[in-house]
């Protein structure tokens, strides 16, 4: 590896901004008049890397599960914004839930205890998974950002701890808290349903309401690969024991709140279920509108001809154990003038200790229903493993979905050790998501460049640039009959097998060219590799940007072997999803860029993959 042959900024790990050389590979010299012209082309022999472009999975905040994340502007939050703020279950959460925030995913600042519980307080224990959303109508300024979560009830019921798990309702007037137990903040109030608020019991409880929530709850029956005990609701919600968590609530266009949730295990083998109800107020379930959405093993929960909830229809074997970490969005699908709108359930499956765990997405009309599974042929799992069988990564689930600007981004955990040997400490990861229209839907679907473990753009919202790289005109040489040169920038990184007939491919070397009708500034680029080893590029021959009659010339670019595992005696040969050539440097105003490939990984064959290019500047 070459020395770079000048200083870059490099920001610390714990957050604190320093100034350091971080010695990356190559430098560039160009052909005319930028002679001294150096980049940066990825991580040093000592691991660092340049923070201003690139941030990478490193798995750098563990004993962090569950992670709820929400995005708060500068305009929407002068003094905590320009931050992503995420809030998760922590190694000990007896009485407090832990916070960090980032600008970039690649430093983190520790916020410390967001919540503290008292002793006299009802959630005492076992405090999981919250997740915070902004509630858009607040009655005070205390009640800003709403945080969701479930915990151990003092008001001991059942045979088993679990039996007490409860949903609760915390509420802040910043991201950073202090959040505040809702009881707590309306002490001796009642609710709709003439119930007293008091911190010392859980406001919102089902098996208060079983006369009301009876047909909403369905029983789990056995199925091929189930291994758990039938769960019949009567058994459970008749001795008033219903546990649940996985608490995530969803704001509607028109202001109804929705609460959706997730049946744990308790004395009477309930086996995780995705549950939803619509809320009478932030505090208060609409109990009479509970209904099943999801449950592991099938693929649609709806109505038969009697009015009960049954579920049918065949799913993935992976989609075992349970269904959990609900979280909604709505999305419209405009095609041909016309708008369609569809509510996206993303949860996990088969359970938090498994390699495959991963995000997996149901679609529905309405948000309570009937949401049907997305199959594998068509975009499961959504992040994840699924069955791919890769080593880098274990565990990949338990999400949100985050916008920050024109970007969006699913934030997860995985396995910090990055194997299902040791599913403990879970740690930190994200990566971008994309709207994709679906031929076969006919709607659009989620489309992540992940799970990655490799070198990626940092937001654009942080950087300040924009991948401009649709913007431009493109072509290629030996195109691959079938394959599109229109997929080597439709930023959609193929990353599972449903997704390879989105690559571009060339029949041998190739020459891409990116034409722009306006000069811009260029920071850094990033050729993401095929996900196929047998198509896999080794390095990019030569990558020239133009301005005017200055060429800027980077030969020799190495695609990291890092992200390459090749294990011959067990026939694997991967390479990490989404990983990619890059290029960083000093700002470049041009109007054309080409790329040149002619080598590759494999000699399976002539084939050379592309997953895509994302080009990085502003207007000059």
């Amino acid at each position: 590896m070459k020395k770079i042959l000048k200083s870059i900024i490099s920001l610390s790990l714990a957050g604190m901004m320093i100034f350091a050389v971080a010695g990356c590979n190559a430098g560039g010299k160009a052909e005319a008049a930028a002679s001294d012209f150096t980049y940066d082309d990825g991580i040093s022999e000592s691991g660092s890397y340049n923070t201003k472009y690139f941030y990478r999975n490193d798995n750098l905040v563990q004993w962090f599960a569950d992670p709820g994340c929400i995005y708060v502007s500068e305009e929407e939050d002068s003094e905590y914004g320009g931050y992503f703020y995420i809030y998760g279950t922590t190694r000990k959460s007896d009485n407090a839930l832990l916070g960090v925030r980032t600008k970039d995913f690649a430093s983190y600042e520790n916020l410390g205890p967001v919540i503290m519980l008292s002793e006299d307080d009802w959630a005492r224990g076992d405090i999981w998974a919250p997740e915070v959303i902004v509630n858009p109508n607040p009655a005070n300024e205390n009640e800003k950002y709403l945080m969701y979560f479930s915990a151990n009830s003092l008001a001991a019921t059942g045979d088993v701890s679990y039996d007490n798990f409860h949903l609760a309702l915390a509420c802040a007037p910043t991201p950073a808290g202090p959040f505040v137990l809702y009881e707590k903040l309306h002490n001796g109030e009642e609710n709709s349903y003439k119930e007293t608020y008091s911190n010392l019991i859980p406001s919102i409880d089902f098996t208060k309401h079983a006369g009301e929530i009876q047909d909403g709850i369905i029983d789990v029956l056995p199925y091929d690969g189930y291994e758990g005990k039938p769960y019949i609701k009567s058994e459970a919600i008749d001795k008033g024991v219903w546990a649940l968590i996985d608490a995530s609530a969803f704001f509607d266009e028109n202001g109804d709140e929705y609460l959706y949730f997730v049946g744990h295990a308790d004395s009477y083998k309930s086996n995780g279920v995705i549950y939803g109800v619509k809320m009478k107020d932030i505090a208060t379930p609409d109990y009479s509108t509970l209904r099943p959405l999801a449950v592991a093993g099938r693929k649609i929960i709806s109505k038969d001809s009697n009015g009960d909830y049954k579920a049918t229809g065949a799913v993935a074997s992976v989609d075992s154990g349970v269904n959990e970490g609900p979280f909604l969005q709505y999305h419209y699908t405009e095609r041909n003038g016309v708008k369609t709108k569809k509510y996206y359930l993303t949860y996990s499956n088969p359970g938090y200790d498994d390699p495959r765990y991963s995000v997996d997405v149901a679609v529905s009309d309405a948000p309570l229903g009937d949401f049907d599974k997305i199959g594998d042929l068509t975009g499961r799992p959504m992040s994840g493993i699924g069955e791919e069988g890769w080593k880098h990564i274990s565990g990949a689930g338990h999400h949100s979905i985050v916008t920050a600007g024109d970007e969006m981004f699913i934030v997860y955990h995985t396995h910090a050790a990055r194997s299902s040997s040791y599913p403990n400490p879970r740690a930190i990861d994200a990566d971008r998501v994309y709207w994709q229209y679906n031929e076969e839907l006919g709607y659009d679907i989620y489309h992540t460049n992940g799970p990655t473990w490799s070198l990626q753009p940092v937001p654009e919202v942080t950087s300040g640039l924009k991948n401009i790289a649709g913007e431009a005109s493109v072509s290629a040489t030996n195109v691959k009959q079938g394959s599109k040169k229109a997929y080597l920038t439709d930023k959609f990184v193929p990353t599972h097998a449903y997704s390879d007939n989105i690559e571009f491919r060339a029949n041998g070397s190739t020459v891409i060219t990116l034409t722009f009708l306006e000069d811009y500034k260029v920071s850094s680029i990033f050729v993401y590799n095929s996900r196929q080893y047998d198509y896999a590029f080794d390095k990019l021959a030569k990558v020239t940007l133009y301005n005017g009659n200055v060429k800027y010339v980077m030969n020799n670019v190495m695609f990291n072997k890092d992200y390459v595992e090749e294990k011959p005696d067990e026939n694997r040969y991967f390479v990490y999803p989404s990983s990619a050539a890059v290029m960083a440097f000093e700002p470049i105003t041009c109007n054309k860029i080409t790329i040149e490939i002619n080598s590759k990984l494999s000699k399976a064959n002539n084939e050379i993959g592309v997953g895509d290019v994302y080009v990085y500047g502003e207007v000059a």
